[in-house]
C-alpha cells in the first residue's frame, strides 16, 4: 500500500477486476490529518473504481483535483446514509 494513505485501490477495466485494501484500524497514524474511518476509506476506493474509465490514472497536476473530487462525494454519500437513518 502506498505511504500516507488507508486505502488503495487498484483495477484492470478490460477483466473487470479490481483490489481494494485497507488499512487496519491498528495501523493508523494517530497524528494522521484525514478521517480515519473503515466505511470512509471503502466508498472513497471504491469511487476511484467508478470513475476510473473517465479519470484512468490522471496526470500528477490531476491527482489533487481528483482526489479533492472523490473525498467531497464521498463525504456527501456518508452524510445522506446517516441523515437516513437519523
Amino acid at each position: 500500500m502506498l505511504a500516507d494513505t488507508q486505502g488503495q485501490c487498484t483495477w484492470n477495466l478490460e477483466r473487470k477486476e479490481a483490489l481494494i485494501q485497507i488499512l487496519d484500524h491498528q495501523d493508523w497514524d494517530p497524528a494522521c490529518s484525514f478521517e480515519q474511518c473503515h466505511i470512509h476509506t471503502l466508498v472513497h476506493e471504491l469511487l476511484h473504481l467508478h470513475f476510473a474509465p473517465f479519470f484512468g490514472h490522471a496526470q500528477p497536476y490531476h491527482e489533487t483535483e481528483k482526489e479533492q473530487a472523490i473525498h467531497a462525494i464521498t463525504r456527501a454519500m456518508i452524510r445522506l446514509k446517516e441523515l437516513k437513518n437519523v
